[in-house]
C-alpha cells in the first residue's frame, strides 16, 4: 500500500509540472496575442487564454507543491482560508472595475490585458468565498486535502466528463442515424440534412434550424445527453 501511495504521488507531482507546463504557454501566449492580433474578439479570446493560464498555473504550483511535501513526509496545516467577506468584497471591487474598464477604456491592448484578471478573481471569488465560510467553520480538513479536492473537481472530474459525453454523443448519434437510415426514405433525408448544413444560407435560416431541433430524432438526443447523461 506504501508503495502504491507513493507511486500515486509521483504520478500528482507529474501531474502537476504538466499543467504547470501548459499553464506558461498559455500565460505566455496571453501577453503576447494583444501584440500579435487586434481583431474585435480580442478580450474575449485573451480572457479565454488567461483563464486557462490562471487555472492550470495555480492548480499545478500547488499539486507540485503539495506532492513535494508529501514524497517528503511533511505534514499539511490544518485548513483554515481567509475571511469569506474579503473574498465578497473582492467580488465586487473586480466586478466595478472591470465593468468600467470595458466602459471607458479605448485601448483594445491595455483592456485585453489588464480586464482578464479582474475576470478570473471575479469568476473565482464567489466560490472561494463560500468555501472559506464552510472551512472556517467544520476545520475538518488540511490545506493538502482541500487542495487534491479542487485540483480534482476542477481538472479530472471535468476532463473525465467531457469525454465520456463526446463519447456518448457519438455512439447516440450514430444509433439514432442508424434508426433513420433503416427507416422508408430514411438515407434520402439523412443526405439532405448533410448537404443542407454544408449550405451557409440554410444553416442561418431560425426557421431551418427550428425544425431541425424540433425533429424528433434530434430531440431525441438532446434529451439522452443533457437530461441523463450530463447529470450523470
Amino acid at each position: 500500500m506504501t508503495q502504491r501511495l507513493r507511486v500515486l504521488k509521483i504520478l500528482t507531482l507529474l501531474g502537476g509540472a504538466t499543467l504547470v507546463a501548459g499553464g506558461g504557454a498559455c500565460a505566455l501566449l496571453y501577453l503576447l496575442l494583444p501584440f500579435l492580433h487586434r481583431g474585435p474578439d480580442l478580450v474575449a479570446t485573451n480572457v479565454t487564454i488567461a483563464s486557462l493560464a490562471a487555472l492550470t498555473l495555480s492548480l499545478g504550483f500547488t499539486l507540485i507543491y503539495h506532492a513535494r511535501n508529501s514524497l517528503r513526509g511533511r505534514s499539511s496545516g490544518l485548513f483554515v482560508p481567509p475571511s469569506p467577506w474579503r473574498l465578497a468584497l473582492l467580488f465586487v471591487f473586480c466586478l466595478i472595475v472591470g465593468q468600467a474598464m470595458l466602459s471607458l477604456s479605448t485601448s483594445p491592448v491595455f483592456t485585453s490585458l489588464a480586464f482578464p484578471p479582474l475576470h478570473v478573481l471575479a469568476a473565482i471569488s464567489p466560490a472561494l468565498a463560500i468555501l472559506a465560510f464552510v472551512g472556517r467553520r467544520t476545520k475538518a480538513a488540511s490545506w493538502r486535502t482541500v487542495s487534491l479536492e479542487i485540483s480534482h473537481g476542477s481538472v479530472l472530474a471535468p476532463a473525465a466528463a467531457l469525454a465520456a459525453e463526446i463519447v456518448v454523443l457519438l455512439v447516440v448519434g450514430l444509433v439514432i442515424s442508424f434508426i433513420v437510415a433503416l427507416s422508408p426514405g430514411g438515407i434520402e433525408r439523412l443526405m439532405e440534412l448533410a448537404l443542407n448544413l454544408q449550405d451557409p444560407a440554410w444553416v442561418e435560416d431560425p426557421t431551418n434550424l427550428a425544425q431541425l431541433v424540433l425533429s424528433p430524432a434530434v430531440l431525441t438526443l438532446i434529451v439522452v445527453i443533457f437530461v441523463i447523461i450530463a447529470p450523470l
